[in-house]
Formats: structure tokens, C-alpha cells, sequence
């Protein structure tokens, strides 16, 4: 299936177990929501897959399929590969596999706006992605989740999470810088980021944190965030 459907064994794959709790929880209840869903692949285009490619994927466990495998369903079922069926099975294992990986995320929603799905189950998705983005903000990946959060309405539990890692100064410090310089230039999108920045942070808050920073390049950047919170 060379060019649409790669071997299962040319790469590894990923299993619940290696998230946190949170995050393989409300896996496993994506997985079992949609276990009803059994694959069939009884239609596909025999000029963009063989029979022999089609089996293979067929006997290969739900979640040991590699994102190259699953991806097709995404721009093709109900068209050349596979029908909606097919892609409400494999929508477990594309979650789990955008993880962590924004470009497989939007490739997923892409898919969500065309695919038969109950509020209920949508609900078991967005807790899943929830969960991921949780997990990357406390791994200080701020700026690369700092629009989903958003966009998902996670601006509280983002903030409670972060106060009780004690890591909220540095956070406000590098939204302050991101964002706040740009205001008069900003989408429609990061200017609410940049209402909640400043309606969030308080210039007392960084400039404790400046005076307690030991390290010169935080000091910079607690000076810095306080000087764009101060031009506001």
C-alpha cells in the first residue's frame, strides 16, 4: 500500500499506557464508547489499495495501527476508502495519536465536521484533547497550546493547574512578552488571549517574582513582561 497505507510494522505506535492517569482515562472511555463501531472496509477504490494491503490493515489491532495507516480515513472515507463506520472505529486510535501533535489534532477536527457524531460522544473527544493539552502545560509548553486552551475554554483549569505548580509568574511573564507586543496587530483570536493575559496577571505578581528570580535571564523576563504590563 505503498504511498496510502504503510506496514503496521514500520514504525512504533503508542498505548494509553504511557500517559498520564488523567489523559488514560478518558482514553479508555473514547475507546469503549466507540467499540460498537466495528471495521469493515467493504468499499475501497481497488486502484489506491490492493486486496492484500486492505487484509493487512484489517488484521491489525486498533492500537498498534501507526498514524500513516489511519490518516487515510481522515481524507478519504466515504470516498475511496473505507465509510463513516469504518472512520467512527479508527477515531480512538487517531485521538490517541494527536496527542501531543497539533498538525494530527486539526487533521482530526477536520474530520469531526463531516463524520456522524453524538454531543455526548464529542464530549468524550474534547475531554481526551483536555487532558493532552493539560499534560503539555505542565510540561511548560505554554505557546504551543496557549490557542487550543482557548479555543477550548480551558483558561480556568489552565490557570488552576499552573497555581498549584507555582509556575504561574513565568507563565503570565511569557504570555505578557508573546502577546502584548503585538496588540495592535494581533487575529481576533490572540487579542482575547491578550484580554485574559492582562484581566489575569498583576504587575505586583511579576515584579514579586523579579525581585525573588535568581537567575538573570528570568530577571529579564519578568522585567520585560512588567514593562509591557505597565504600557497597558
Amino acid at each position: 500500500m505503498a504511498g496510502f497505507l504503510e506496514s503496521a510494522s514500520a514504525a512504533p505506535f503508542v498505548t494509553t499506557r504511557m500517559y498520564p492517569p488523567e489523559l488514560s482515562v478518558a482514553l479508555e472511555a473514547l475507546y469503549d464508547a466507540f467499540s460498537r463501531d466495528r471495521l469493515r472496509l467493504s468499499f475501497y477504490c481497488s486502484h489506491c489499495v490492493s486486496d492484500d494491503e486492505v487484509a493487512e490493515f484489517k488484521a491489525t489491532p486498533l492500537r498498534q495501527r501507526d498514524w500513516s495507516q489511519v490518516e487515510p480515513l481522515i481524507w478519504s472515507a466515504m470516498f475511496t476508502f473505507g465509510d463513516e463506520r469504518d472512520a467512527r472505529h479508527c477515531l480512538p486510535r487517531m485521538v490517541e495519536l494527536s496527542c501531543r501533535n497539533a498538525s494530527n489534532r486539526e487533521l482530526v477536527l477536520r474530520l469531526l465536521r463531516r463524520l456522524p457524531i453524538s454531543p455526548p460522544e464529542r464530549a468524550l473527544v474534547n475531554a481526551c484533547f483536555a487532558e493532552d493539552l493539560m499534560n503539555q502545560l505542565r510540561a511548560d509548553e505554554l505557546l504551543e497550546v496557549l490557542e487550543p486552551i482557548a479555543a477550548y475554554g480551558l483558561q480556568p483549569r489552565a490557570e488552576e493547574l499552573l497555581r498549584a505548580a507555582q509556575v504561574a509568574p513565568r507563565w503570565y511573564a511569557r504570555l505578557a512578552c508573546e502577546f502584548g507586543q503585538r496588540h495592535g496587530v494581533l487575529t481576533a483570536q490572540e487579542s482575547v488571549l491578550v484580554d485574559w493575559v492582562l484581566a489575569t496577571a498583576k504587575v505586583e505578581l511579576l515584579e514579586r517574582a523579579f525581585f525573588l528570580a535568581t537567575e538573570p535571564d528570568d530577571q529579564q523576563l519578568f522585567s520585560s513582561a512588567v514593562q509591557v504590563l505597565e504600557w497597558f
